[in-house]
Protein backbone atom coordinates (compact mmCIF):
# COMPACT_ATOMS: atom_id res chain seq x y z
CA UNK A 1 0.00 0.00 0.00
CA UNK A 2 1.17 3.26 -0.72
CA UNK A 3 0.69 5.95 1.77
CA UNK A 4 0.01 9.43 0.32
CA UNK A 5 2.21 12.32 1.17
CA UNK A 6 1.65 15.56 2.99
CA UNK A 7 1.42 17.14 0.18
CA UNK A 8 -1.03 15.26 -2.36
CA UNK A 9 -3.90 18.58 -1.64
CA UNK A 10 -1.58 20.36 -3.75
CA UNK A 11 0.34 18.07 -6.15
CA UNK A 12 -1.69 15.19 -6.85
CA UNK A 13 -0.66 13.69 -9.95
CA UNK A 14 3.02 13.82 -8.39
CA UNK A 15 3.41 10.58 -10.30
CA UNK A 16 3.94 12.59 -13.17
CA UNK A 17 7.48 13.61 -11.97
CA UNK A 18 9.67 15.57 -9.67
CA UNK A 19 11.93 18.46 -9.84
CA UNK A 20 14.61 19.51 -7.08
CA UNK A 21 15.25 23.08 -6.83
CA UNK A 22 18.99 24.34 -5.19
CA UNK A 23 19.87 27.79 -4.57
CA UNK A 24 22.93 29.22 -3.71
CA UNK A 25 26.19 29.24 -6.13
CA UNK A 26 26.01 29.29 -9.86
CA UNK A 27 25.59 26.02 -11.39
CA UNK A 28 29.62 26.31 -12.76
CA UNK A 29 30.93 26.88 -9.12
CA UNK A 30 28.43 25.07 -7.22
CA UNK A 31 30.57 22.42 -6.83
CA UNK A 32 33.96 24.18 -5.74
CA UNK A 33 32.97 27.31 -3.52
CA UNK A 34 30.26 28.80 -1.82
CA UNK A 35 28.96 32.52 -2.71
CA UNK A 36 30.04 34.99 -0.65
CA UNK A 37 27.61 37.36 -1.46
CA UNK A 38 25.52 38.73 1.45
CA UNK A 39 22.80 36.42 2.22
CA UNK A 40 20.47 39.69 2.34
CA UNK A 41 21.27 40.29 -1.38
CA UNK A 42 20.65 36.82 -2.88
CA UNK A 43 17.46 37.84 -4.32
CA UNK A 44 16.26 37.91 -8.48
CA UNK A 45 18.78 37.91 -10.93
CA UNK A 46 20.46 34.79 -10.02
CA UNK A 47 20.81 31.75 -12.38
CA UNK A 48 18.76 28.34 -11.62
CA UNK A 49 20.28 25.51 -13.11
CA UNK A 50 18.03 22.63 -13.90
CA UNK A 51 19.17 18.78 -14.03
CA UNK A 52 16.89 15.80 -13.56
CA UNK A 53 16.96 12.72 -11.22
CA UNK A 54 15.50 9.78 -11.38
CA UNK A 55 12.42 8.49 -9.59
CA UNK A 56 9.51 10.34 -7.70
CA UNK A 57 10.84 12.58 -4.89
CA UNK A 58 8.40 14.18 -2.12
CA UNK A 59 11.27 15.82 0.34
CA UNK A 60 14.95 16.85 -0.10
CA UNK A 61 17.65 17.14 3.24
CA UNK A 62 20.99 18.98 2.60
CA UNK A 63 24.42 17.48 4.19
CA UNK A 64 26.76 20.29 2.67
CA UNK A 65 26.41 23.60 0.96
CA UNK A 66 26.99 20.92 -2.73
CA UNK A 67 25.60 17.68 -1.35
CA UNK A 68 22.06 17.29 -0.82
CA UNK A 69 19.47 14.23 -0.78
CA UNK A 70 16.13 13.80 -1.92
CA UNK A 71 13.98 10.76 -1.11
CA UNK A 72 10.76 9.10 -2.62
CA UNK A 73 10.57 6.04 -4.50
CA UNK A 74 11.49 4.51 -8.17
CA UNK A 75 7.80 4.70 -9.43
CA UNK A 76 5.11 2.07 -9.66
CA UNK A 77 6.13 -0.72 -7.59
CA UNK A 78 9.65 0.05 -7.18
CA UNK A 79 11.13 0.48 -3.53
CA UNK A 80 11.66 3.90 -1.47
CA UNK A 81 15.11 5.35 -2.50
CA UNK A 82 17.55 7.85 -1.61
CA UNK A 83 19.14 9.95 -4.70
CA UNK A 84 22.47 12.03 -3.54
CA UNK A 85 23.30 15.36 -5.83
CA UNK A 86 26.16 17.52 -5.80
CA UNK A 87 26.51 20.55 -7.57
CA UNK A 88 22.68 19.65 -8.36
CA UNK A 89 23.59 16.07 -10.45
CA UNK A 90 23.16 13.35 -9.22
CA UNK A 91 26.35 10.79 -8.10
CA UNK A 92 24.47 7.98 -6.44
CA UNK A 93 20.95 6.15 -6.16
CA UNK A 94 20.62 3.86 -2.82
CA UNK A 95 17.71 1.82 -2.40
CA UNK A 96 15.66 1.06 0.51
CA UNK A 97 13.64 -2.16 -0.15
CA UNK A 98 11.88 -2.72 2.54
CA UNK A 99 10.05 1.03 2.57
CA UNK A 100 7.51 1.25 -0.18
CA UNK A 101 7.99 4.60 -0.54
CA UNK A 102 10.59 7.39 1.69
CA UNK A 103 8.15 10.62 2.49
CA UNK A 104 10.04 13.07 4.64
CA UNK A 105 14.09 13.35 5.70
CA UNK A 106 15.88 15.62 8.06
CA UNK A 107 19.99 16.08 7.90
CA UNK A 108 20.78 17.47 10.67
CA UNK A 109 24.11 17.50 9.92
CA UNK A 110 27.39 16.45 7.48
CA UNK A 111 26.98 13.51 9.19
CA UNK A 112 24.04 12.25 8.19
CA UNK A 113 20.57 12.11 7.89
CA UNK A 114 17.16 10.31 8.94
CA UNK A 115 14.21 9.40 5.89
CA UNK A 116 10.96 8.14 6.98
CA UNK A 117 8.55 5.76 5.10
CA UNK A 118 5.37 3.46 5.09
CA UNK A 119 6.97 -0.61 4.25
CA UNK A 120 6.11 -2.34 1.60
CA UNK A 121 4.28 -5.30 3.56
CA UNK A 122 1.49 -3.06 4.43
CA UNK A 123 1.50 -3.56 8.36
CA UNK A 124 0.89 -1.00 10.83
CA UNK A 125 4.72 0.02 10.81
CA UNK A 126 7.02 2.19 9.52
CA UNK A 127 10.84 2.16 8.51
CA UNK A 128 13.70 4.60 9.42
CA UNK A 129 16.65 5.09 7.15
CA UNK A 130 20.13 6.15 8.37
CA UNK A 131 21.75 7.88 5.45
CA UNK A 132 25.71 8.70 5.62
CA UNK A 133 27.84 11.64 5.18
CA UNK A 134 28.56 10.67 1.18
CA UNK A 135 24.45 9.98 0.92
CA UNK A 136 24.34 6.13 1.13
CA UNK A 137 22.18 4.10 3.21
CA UNK A 138 24.15 2.78 6.57
CA UNK A 139 20.74 1.38 8.49
CA UNK A 140 17.38 0.47 7.81
CA UNK A 141 15.01 0.06 10.88
CA UNK A 142 11.72 -1.24 10.85
CA UNK A 143 9.13 -0.14 13.71
CA UNK A 144 6.12 -0.69 14.82
CA UNK A 145 3.10 2.17 15.23
CA UNK A 146 0.21 2.52 17.55
CA UNK A 147 -2.44 1.58 14.75
CA UNK A 148 -4.20 3.95 12.62
CA UNK A 149 -0.79 6.45 12.80
CA UNK A 150 0.05 8.12 9.59
CA UNK A 151 3.16 10.11 10.12
CA UNK A 152 4.17 12.80 7.41
CA UNK A 153 7.62 14.76 8.71
CA UNK A 154 10.60 14.44 10.80
CA UNK A 155 12.85 16.69 12.07
CA UNK A 156 16.32 16.06 13.92
CA UNK A 157 18.55 18.01 15.86
CA UNK A 158 21.29 15.32 15.76
CA UNK A 159 21.29 11.90 14.61
CA UNK A 160 20.20 10.93 18.03
CA UNK A 161 17.42 13.35 18.37
CA UNK A 162 14.34 13.02 16.11
CA UNK A 163 11.35 14.22 16.37
CA UNK A 164 8.21 12.67 14.06
CA UNK A 165 4.98 14.40 13.08
CA UNK A 166 1.78 13.35 11.96
CA UNK A 167 -1.78 12.11 12.67
CA UNK A 168 -4.32 9.54 13.85
CA UNK A 169 -7.18 8.32 12.39
CA UNK A 170 -10.40 6.85 13.95
CA UNK A 171 -12.23 3.70 12.53
CA UNK A 172 -14.11 5.62 9.86
CA UNK A 173 -10.38 6.81 8.52
CA UNK A 174 -11.04 10.29 9.94
CA UNK A 175 -7.99 12.14 11.66
CA UNK A 176 -8.79 12.80 14.72
CA UNK A 177 -5.60 14.14 16.17
CA UNK A 178 -1.54 15.15 15.78
CA UNK A 179 0.59 12.39 16.59
CA UNK A 180 3.85 12.99 18.21
CA UNK A 181 6.93 10.69 18.93
CA UNK A 182 10.50 10.82 19.78
CA UNK A 183 13.24 8.64 17.44
CA UNK A 184 16.56 8.26 18.86
CA UNK A 185 18.09 6.18 16.40
CA UNK A 186 16.94 2.88 17.80
CA UNK A 187 13.41 3.56 19.73
CA UNK A 188 10.69 5.42 18.70
CA UNK A 189 8.95 7.03 21.86
CA UNK A 190 5.20 7.11 21.03
CA UNK A 191 3.03 10.01 22.23
CA UNK A 192 -0.09 11.91 21.42
CA UNK A 193 -0.47 16.01 21.31
CA UNK A 194 -4.02 17.34 22.55
CA UNK A 195 -6.78 18.20 20.08
CA UNK A 196 -7.88 21.23 19.93
CA UNK A 197 -11.34 20.51 22.23
CA UNK A 198 -14.15 20.54 20.12
CA UNK A 199 -12.16 19.52 16.69
CA UNK A 200 -14.42 17.15 14.44
CA UNK A 201 -11.50 16.18 12.18
CA UNK A 202 -7.62 17.00 12.65
CA UNK A 203 -5.57 17.42 9.46
CA UNK A 204 -3.03 18.76 7.09
CA UNK A 205 -0.06 18.66 9.23
CA UNK A 206 1.72 21.33 7.89
CA UNK A 207 5.28 20.57 9.19
CA UNK A 208 7.84 20.15 11.65
CA UNK A 209 10.93 21.95 13.33
CA UNK A 210 13.19 21.28 15.98
CA UNK A 211 15.91 23.59 17.91
CA UNK A 212 17.77 21.48 20.10
CA UNK A 213 15.05 20.03 22.61
CA UNK A 214 12.20 22.59 21.77
CA UNK A 215 10.11 21.73 18.42
CA UNK A 216 7.44 23.56 16.74
CA UNK A 217 4.72 21.43 14.87
CA UNK A 218 2.00 23.68 12.33
CA UNK A 219 -0.90 22.84 10.52
CA UNK A 220 -4.71 22.95 10.62
CA UNK A 221 -7.83 22.07 12.97
CA UNK A 222 -11.08 21.50 11.13
CA UNK A 223 -13.37 21.99 14.06
CA UNK A 224 -17.66 21.98 13.68
CA UNK A 225 -19.16 25.94 13.06
CA UNK A 226 -18.33 28.48 11.31
CA UNK A 227 -16.32 30.42 13.50
CA UNK A 228 -13.86 27.53 13.84
CA UNK A 229 -13.42 26.01 10.68
CA UNK A 230 -10.05 25.58 8.99
CA UNK A 231 -8.31 27.25 12.09
CA UNK A 232 -4.45 27.07 12.17
CA UNK A 233 -2.83 25.36 14.81
CA UNK A 234 0.66 25.43 16.65
CA UNK A 235 1.99 22.53 18.86
CA UNK A 236 4.93 23.00 20.72
CA UNK A 237 7.00 20.20 22.87
CA UNK A 238 9.94 20.43 25.28
CA UNK A 239 12.22 17.63 25.85
CA UNK A 240 9.43 15.64 24.18
CA UNK A 241 6.49 16.97 26.43
CA UNK A 242 3.69 19.05 24.87
CA UNK A 243 4.17 22.89 26.61
CA UNK A 244 1.52 24.92 24.09
CA UNK A 245 -1.50 23.84 21.50
CA UNK A 246 -1.95 26.71 20.54
CA UNK A 247 -5.50 27.21 18.34
CA UNK A 248 -4.97 30.40 15.84
CA UNK A 249 -7.04 32.28 14.13
CA UNK A 250 -7.36 31.70 10.49
CA UNK A 251 -3.93 32.32 8.64
CA UNK A 252 -5.03 30.46 5.75
CA UNK A 253 -2.93 27.02 6.27
CA UNK A 254 0.03 26.88 8.01
CA UNK A 255 2.22 24.53 5.70
CA UNK A 256 6.09 24.52 6.85
CA UNK A 257 8.02 25.70 9.90
CA UNK A 258 11.31 26.43 10.90
CA UNK A 259 12.60 27.20 13.74
CA UNK A 260 15.76 29.70 14.13
CA UNK A 261 16.34 29.24 18.30
CA UNK A 262 14.53 27.58 20.78
CA UNK A 263 11.84 30.51 21.13
CA UNK A 264 11.82 31.39 17.80
CA UNK A 265 10.54 30.09 14.45
CA UNK A 266 9.05 31.24 11.02
CA UNK A 267 5.82 29.33 9.78
CA UNK A 268 4.36 30.04 6.21
CA UNK A 269 1.03 29.78 4.50
CA UNK A 270 -1.11 30.17 1.40
CA UNK A 271 -0.42 33.86 1.46
CA UNK A 272 1.70 34.69 4.31
CA UNK A 273 4.43 34.44 6.64
CA UNK A 274 3.77 34.15 10.64
CA UNK A 275 6.80 34.53 13.38
CA UNK A 276 5.77 32.83 15.93
CA UNK A 277 7.12 34.00 19.70
CA UNK A 278 7.71 30.69 22.03
CA UNK A 279 4.47 29.50 20.06
CA UNK A 280 2.44 32.48 19.60
CA UNK A 281 1.88 34.00 16.60
CA UNK A 282 3.84 38.04 16.10
CA UNK A 283 4.25 39.23 13.21
CA UNK A 284 2.36 38.63 9.92
CA UNK A 285 3.29 39.48 6.58
CA UNK A 286 1.86 39.02 3.08
CA UNK A 287 3.71 37.16 0.69
CA UNK A 288 3.72 38.35 -3.32
CA UNK A 289 3.32 34.63 -3.99
CA UNK A 290 1.51 31.52 -3.04
CA UNK A 291 4.01 30.16 -0.60
CA UNK A 292 4.23 26.27 0.30
CA UNK A 293 7.33 24.96 2.63
CA UNK A 294 9.78 26.91 4.29
CA UNK A 295 13.28 26.49 5.19
CA UNK A 296 15.90 28.88 7.16
CA UNK A 297 18.99 29.74 8.67
CA UNK A 298 19.57 32.63 10.86
CA UNK A 299 17.01 35.44 10.13
CA UNK A 300 17.19 34.50 6.64
CA UNK A 301 14.27 31.84 5.15
CA UNK A 302 13.78 30.67 1.96
CA UNK A 303 10.09 29.79 1.03
CA UNK A 304 9.14 27.44 -2.73
CA UNK A 305 6.03 29.34 -4.69
CA UNK A 306 3.47 27.67 -6.30
CA UNK A 307 1.69 29.94 -7.86
CA UNK A 308 3.35 30.70 -9.66
CA UNK A 309 6.39 28.61 -9.46
CA UNK A 310 9.47 29.84 -7.83
CA UNK A 311 11.10 31.01 -4.57
CA UNK A 312 10.71 33.81 -2.38
CA UNK A 313 13.77 34.98 0.53
CA UNK A 314 12.36 35.85 3.93
CA UNK A 315 14.71 37.87 6.25
CA UNK A 316 13.36 37.93 9.43
CA UNK A 317 9.72 37.48 8.66
CA UNK A 318 9.58 39.93 5.86
CA UNK A 319 9.57 39.10 1.87
CA UNK A 320 13.09 40.53 0.35
CA UNK A 321 13.52 41.31 -3.23
CA UNK A 322 11.78 40.00 -6.29
CA UNK A 323 10.84 36.35 -6.08
CA UNK A 324 12.82 33.89 -8.06
CA UNK A 325 10.89 32.02 -10.91
CA UNK A 326 11.35 28.99 -12.33
CA UNK A 327 9.89 28.28 -15.34
CA UNK A 328 10.81 24.52 -14.93
CA UNK A 329 9.08 23.94 -12.04
CA UNK A 330 5.36 22.92 -11.66
CA UNK A 331 4.60 22.82 -8.21
CA UNK A 332 7.63 22.50 -5.45
CA UNK A 333 7.47 19.92 -2.57
CA UNK A 334 9.61 20.82 -0.57
CA UNK A 335 12.88 22.83 0.53
CA UNK A 336 16.41 22.59 2.61
CA UNK A 337 19.06 25.22 2.82
CA UNK A 338 21.94 24.69 1.10
CA UNK A 339 24.72 27.43 2.60
CA UNK A 340 23.60 30.59 1.39
CA UNK A 341 20.93 29.61 -0.77
CA UNK A 342 18.35 26.26 -0.70
CA UNK A 343 17.67 22.91 -2.27
CA UNK A 344 14.39 22.00 -3.53
CA UNK A 345 12.43 19.21 -4.80
CA UNK A 346 9.21 19.66 -6.94
CA UNK A 347 6.99 18.44 -10.17
CA UNK A 348 8.93 19.30 -12.95
CA UNK A 349 6.83 21.08 -15.44
CA UNK A 350 7.53 18.78 -18.63
CA UNK A 351 9.32 15.70 -18.28
CA UNK A 352 8.09 11.90 -18.28
CA UNK A 353 7.06 9.37 -15.12
CA UNK A 354 9.48 8.55 -12.51
CA UNK A 355 11.59 11.49 -13.62
CA UNK A 356 12.62 14.15 -11.29
CA UNK A 357 14.78 17.25 -11.49
CA UNK A 358 17.24 19.06 -9.20
CA UNK A 359 17.63 22.83 -9.63
CA UNK A 360 20.45 24.77 -8.84
CA UNK A 361 21.14 28.44 -8.47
Amino acid sequence: MRTASRWTVLVAGLAAGVILVTCGPSAASAARTESSAPTSARTAGEALGNYRITGIEDAIGCLTAHRCVAVGYGGGRAPGQVVTVVGGKQVRLAVARSASNLIAVSCPNRFGCWAMGPPRNGHDGWVLVKIGPTGSITKVTSVRLPAQVSPSFISCTTRTSCEVFGTTTNAKGRQERWYLASWNGRKLSHRHAAGCGNCSNVYFPGGISCWQTTCVAVGQWWCSGSTCQGRDAVVTTSRGKVEVAADLINKGGLSGVSCVSSSTCYAISVDSVVTLDNGAVGATQNLPVYAGPIECAGGTCWAAANSPAGFVMIVNGAPTGTPLADPALAVPSAIARRGDGFAAVGKPASGGARVSEVVIN
